[in-house]
């Protein structure tokens, strides 16, 4: 209650309580390294970044699938894109480059808000390398684009993924990467959208030799999606097997997908906020060093067995 004198006081403490607020706010955004925006964003003018200027785009549902043309669309407006991406679908394909075994075609495509498009008759990384040591080698990117995947790459899934095995090999030369995943199609524009605005700040432009970004949507209709959140992978919730189908013949045995089983997920990880209908932010590294292990077994390199006991 304000007494004799205590409007100007009380205005001075709402004052500060607003100050200490948006500096709270600020403070968080900048240890998260994320926008403070959510998903419907803030009422901001976009201009025309100066970074990134040439954005090279891919995916493994192929050239033709609707989220690369979302992403292109997207890209085109505030960069120069090139995409690079394979002629059919090559889902599942985690980041096997076919151009180590055999030679790899490559077709000059047309397509709208490119600089220029390429059909690659392999794998996403197949594309990222024929792109970065070849198409590209005088002019890099300075961002890879991978996507947008039909359906989210959750938790495990991350391990066979196509998508992100395009923007692994990016992340091992150097080059920062998002994978992205999932949105239903009434959704991929504002994604998109979403996506491009996010490079444009130093949580991508920050990126360093060999890390990268996943960005996973829920595949609900845009009007249900709540916001983003920063969250780490949940493990073990999403497993792929195999199981022997009745079709075989002739002494022959077909195997084909058992699909991914799935457990309820653990609080603030990727599975659980897709399933409270928000994107999931994910950070990566495309080296999987783990150097606390490594420090944790130089200390215990006296248990090893000795070399020269094998000889």
């Amino acid at each position: 209650m304000c007494v004799r004198g205590g409007v100007a006081v009380c205005l001075l403490l709402t004052l500060s309580t607003v100050l200490i607020s948006e500096i709270e706010e600020i403070v968080i955004a900048e240890t998260l390294r994320v926008p403070k925006a959510n998903f419907a964003g803030k009422r901001e003018l976009l201009q025309r970044p100066s970074w990134p200027t040439r954005v090279l785009i891919t995916n493994d549902d192929g050239i033709d699938a609707p989220g690369l043309k979302a992403l292109v669309r997207g890209f085109s407006p505030t960069a120069e894109v090139i995409v690079v991406a394979p002629i059919s679908n090559r889902s599942g394909s985690t980041s096997y480059a076919s151009i180590l075994s055999r030679p790899v075609g490559v077709d000059t495509r047309s397509m709208e808000g490119a600089h220029a498009a390429y059909g690659v008759d392999g794998y996403p990384a197949d594309c990222v390398l024929i792109a970065l040591t070849g198409l590209l080698v005088d002019e890099p990117p300075d961002l890879v684009v991978s996507g947008i995947n039909a359906g989210a790459n959750m938790a495990d899934a991350w391990a066979y993924s196509g998508t992100l095995g395009a923007a692994r090999i990016a992340a091992l030369h150097g080059i920062p990467a998002i994978a992205v995943s999932g949105g239903a199609p009434d959704a991929l524009a504002a994604i998109t959208n979403w996506v491009v605005r996010l490079v444009q700040t130093p949580v991508v432009r920050d990126l360093q030799p060999f890390q990268y970004l996943t960005v996973d949507a829920p595949d609900i209709p845009l009007s249900e999606i709540e916001g983003v959140s920063v969250v780490p992978r949940a493990r073990g919730i999403v497993r792929f097997g195999a199981r022997r189908s009745e079709e075989g013949g002739d002494g022959r045995q077909l195997w084909v997908l058992s699909g991914g089983s799935r457990q309820t997920a653990p609080p603030g990880t990727d599975v659980d906020v897709l399933a409270n209908q928000r994107l999931a932010v994910t950070t990566m590294r495309a080296d999987e060093q783990d150097l606390v292990h490594l420090r944790q077994l130089q200390e215990r390199a006296d248990e090893l067995p000795a070399w020269e006991a094998l000889r």
